[in-house]
């Protein structure tokens, strides 16, 4: 049954392969910029943002409302009068007409329509810091995704190599037992490590598979389009922790938030000061009223002209709601510069813990690479050995195995640094520069 499998997965991975588009980093970047959900979502409120912070949405402007008021009417009336005399008018009309056209515009209201304008010119530039902090983590999730695929597809050739030598070793095996020089033991000794290696294998193209949708899933497409990564993992630089800290202190687009929160916060303290002081509004409406009627004692009535005035309010007494709520609002100020702070402590451990595992795995690179080359050779020289006969299976298994781990362990040190130097970028703000 193991058999079929392997050759099933064998053939849909040879199918898939003749299939496979080529895709570059900057590529899928592009891709992902254009095409993302996340990222076209914080456009979006980026620019509902930008749309909200107009002087109209502050209250800093007046409103004009126009109103008609049409209406015809027929009734049969009957007067009878003090003196005797009856009036009976049949299927009488009447016609009104009543319009209005008013403008309300605040003067003066503590100055909350500037310090609201304000705050909505801050919600601008919060939903543009929203959305850059958004494309900073797709490009971030998209080159670990990418890199993921490289690294499982170096895998996948390193589990093929090791099967192959599995297969290598058993068919010399097979023969010895045919000969007798060999144990029937040994034999099946080999089948197992072979039918291990086979699902190394099956895990390894699994986790290929799995790679190539995460990355599909960013660039909001098929997630079964098949690819296949043209770049390897880039060498890694000497980064200086003392100049990165600078720039995330000038650049981090969080800390940048919540700096811009802590002067939200602020805002909303001074409204809430604003709603204490006298309200002036000027008041003025121009009207036209219209009636004509068949019976009654006016035949028609007409009236015209404009209204102006001024009202001035002011609250005296609203069972200590407004102080409770200035109260409130300098809790929260405060809470933002402690958030602000926090944020900053935050960022500056995850740095400096991110640049320490950066540089050690940058390290690994170079040791592990040596490791394999050292493995490879050791592999080459028992496999010879094992052909000659003159160490035992288990050796070349264990010398087959160190290989694949070495080899293992490098890919793992390549990601893990690739990893942390794509975090450094972005909790620096460089990553989009």
């Amino acid at each position: 049954m193991l058999k079929f499998i392997c050759l099933g997965i064998g053939l849909f991975v040879v199918q898939n392969t003749l299939a496979q588009a080529p895709l570059t980093l900057r590529e899928a970047i592009e891709t992902a910029l254009s095409s993302n959900l996340d990222i076209r979502l914080a456009r979006n409120e980026a620019q509902i943002a930008k749309n909200n912070a107009q002087p109209g949405a502050a209250g800093m402007l007046p409103t004009v409302q126009a109103t008609l008021d049409p209406s015809l009417s027929r009734n049969n009336i009957r007067q009878e009068f003090i003196n005797g005399n009856t009036l009976v008018n049949p299927n009488a009309g009447q016609q009104s007409l009543n319009a209005n056209l008013l403008l309300n515009w605040t003067l003066f209201d503590g100055t909350a329509m500037f310090t609201n304008f304000k705050r909505l010119n801050k919600f601008e530039e919060m939903g543009a810091l929203e959305a850059r902090a958004a494309i900073e983590q797709v490009m971030s999730d998209v080159m670990l995704a990418y890199y993921e695929t490289r690294q499982s597809l170096t895998q996948l050739a390193a589990a093929e190599k090791n099967l192959e030598l599995s297969r290598e070793r058993m068919q010399l095996v097979a023969s010895r037992s045919a000969l007798g020089s060999a144990s029937g033991q040994e034999l099946l000794q080999a089948r197992v490590d072979f039918n291990a290696d086979q699902s190394l294998l099956l895990r390894q193209q699994q986790n290929l598979l799995q790679a190539k949708i995460r990355l599909n899933q960013l660039l909001n497409r098929g997630a079964d389009t098949d690819w296949i990564p043209v770049d390897s993992f880039p060498p890694m630089p000497i980064m200086d922790l003392a100049n990165l800290r600078k720039q995330a202190v000038e650049n981090n687009t969080w800390l940048e938030l919540a700096a811009l929160q802590t002067e939200i916060a602020g805002l909303d303290a001074r409204l809430s000061r604003n709603a204490m002081l006298p309200r002036v509004e000027l008041v003025s409406g121009y009207h036209i009223n219209r009636l004509q009627s068949e019976a009654g004692f006016l035949a028609s009535n007409q009236n015209r002209g404009l209204d102006l005035g001024l009202r001035a309010g002011i609250t005296v007494f609203d069972g200590g709601r407004l102080n409770r709520a200035r109260k409130n609002a300098d809790l929260m100020q405060a809470n933002a510069m402690l958030l602000e702070e926090r944020e900053k402590q935050a960022m500056d451990a995850l740095l400096l813990s991110t640049y320490v595992a950066y540089e050690n795995n940058r390290k690994l690179v170079q040791m592990e690479a040596e490791n394999v080359l050292v493995a490879q050779q050791n592999v080459s020289i028992a496999r010879e050995a094992y052909r000659l006969g003159s160490i035992s299976a288990l050796a070349l298994r264990e010398a087959q195995q160190q290989l694949l781990v070495a080899e293992s362990r490098w890919m793992d040190a390549q990601f893990a640094s690739t990893l942390h130097y794509t975090t450094l970028e972005r909790l620096s703000g460089q990553l989009l520069r």
